[in-house]
């Protein structure tokens, strides 16, 4: 018995090439029979190994399993066989970078000074200026994706003078003390303030935000989202972090993780939304994977947003009275050409959420 020469072509998406694997390469015979055909790889277009890959028969065409294990961002060749004969061109598949976010442990940033004012009696007396900072955690790599935060949104301009770091603190602060990773880390909190009165009792709590994008922090606009999402060619198959947390009255911190197409339409998500109760010390790695419900497009941005609060701000007035809200606070600023840890009044403060190493895996 004499089977007939296999001949045909072999095809891979674009889409179906990621970062360390490719997905259903397709061979279609246009002479003999398709179950013949096996796959080689090559990392040349010279040297040829054999996959054990094998192919699921529709009509003309077979299908390949998964091929995982490839490298990022390398070149490789991809060729049809029946026994050792060739049955297709090669083709050259060239795997998506492992691109891993901008800043990852926040080593790269700027101090902001922000001057507000405070007189005991509103309508009398002079104003005396007051200078607080926060932080800007931006990428020295300009193509990298970058952070903003909502910072000032907890930073109001005129108070009384009674209980100051209640009154003008960001949600978003700089610390130094025992961070995971590298030299510094971020205290993300649900911070409350208030313009006048000696506590917060009727003043608003903002609940803290670090996301990919940009934010507006100026007096009008008090942190607002001015965009969302960076440019990023990958497709990661989970975000991973650092983080220890403060839970309080049950309101636990979330994460969210989008990859999002050429035409800003979600590709993939991943989301967590943290129901632990309890304080945890010391630092721990979270991992979220991100599940992709559209897979026939490339990623063209990606979106992550650390939110101190799952459920939205809460009224102060559930702060008010709580102790064990009144944390002793400890942020990084500038002394002379170094930078130190210093401990100021205490501020009122939900939830909180210290984060350290973000990652992406691939």
């Amino acid at each position: 018995l004499v089977w007939p020469e296999l001949k045909g072509s072999l095809k891979v998406n674009d889409y179906d090439v990621w970062a360390t694997k490719v997905v259903n390469p397709v061979f279609t015979a246009t002479k003999g029979y398709p179950e013949n055909a096996t796959l080689q790889i090559s990392t040349d277009g010279k040297v040829w190994e054999p996959l054990s890959n094998a192919g699921t028969v529709s009509g003309s065409n077979a299908t390949f399993a998964e091929l995982s294990g490839l490298k990022p961002a390398t070149s490789y060749w991809l060729r049809a066989m029946d026994g050792e004969y060739q049955a297709s061109d090669p083709v050259k598949i060239t795997t998506e970078a492992a691109l891993q976010l901008g800043n990852p442990s926040f080593e790269e940033f700027r101090i902001m000074s922000f001057t507000f004012r405070y007189k005991k009696l509103i309508w009398l007396g002079s104003w005396t200026n007051v200078t607080r900072y926060w932080y800007e955690v931006y990428a020295n790599d300009s193509n990298m994706t970058q952070w903003a935060t909502n910072s000032s949104a907890s930073l109001d301009y005129e108070v009384t003078p009674e209980y100051l770091y209640y009154k003008c603190y960001p949600t978003v602060t700089l610390q130094k003390d025992a961070p995971a990773d590298g030299n510094y880390y971020l205290m993300i909190a649900s911070v409350a303030t208030t313009d006048y009165g000696s506590d917060v009792l009727n003043g608003d709590a903002v609940t803290g935000e670090l996301f990919i994008g940009t934010a507006d922090n100026s007096k009008e606009r008090r942190g607002n989202h001015t965009s969302e999402g960076d440019a990023f060619t990958s497709r990661p198959s989970a975000l991973t972090f650092m983080h220890k947390f403060s839970c309080y009255n049950n309101d636990p911190y979330s994460v969210e993780v989008q990859l999002w197409d050429s035409g800003k339409n979600m590709i993939g998500r991943g989301f967590k939304n943290d129901q632990k109760t309890s304080v945890e010390p010391e630092w721990q790695k979270a991992v979220i994977p991100i599940e992709y419900s559209v897979l026939n497009k490339k990623a063209a941005y990606i979106y992550v947003i650390f939110k101190s609060s799952a459920t939205g701000s809460k009224s102060s007035r559930q702060f008010n009275g709580d102790s064990s809200l009144k944390l002793y606070n400890t942020h990084v600023e500038k002394s002379g050409s170094s930078y130190v840890s210093v401990s100021n009044d205490a501020i009122h403060a939900g939830s909180i959420l210290w984060l350290d190493d973000v990652r992406l895996e691939y």
